[in-house]
């Protein structure tokens, strides 16, 4: 293998890592508005068993932030007033 095919093979392991991560984040965050907190703190609970405290704390922490955000995105559009014409 050469060193341009190694480069390829690691940014398309880094690329579905990341892609994969970004599912998972959006996997808790619908976890928790079906489920509730208590829902998503047992499957975070067995990701810290079975990959760490790191990965278990990202994860927490990237959907944490991504509820908020999609929170206040609803209560701002909720709170516009109608535009002319609507």
């Amino acid at each position: 293998m050469t060193h341009g095919d190694e480069k390829t093979e690691r940014l398309a392991r880094e690329n579905l890592e990341a892609a994969r991560h970004r599912c998972e984040v959006d996997s808790i965050v619908r976890m928790y508005n079906e489920g509730g907190a208590g829902r998503v703190a047992k499957f975070l609970l067995a990701v810290e068993k079975h990959r760490g405290t790191a990965a278990a704390e990202r994860l927490r922490h990237e959907a944490w932030e991504k509820i908020k955000h999609d929170k206040t995105t609803i209560q701002t559009r909720s709170h516009r007033s109608p535009t002319k014409g609507s």
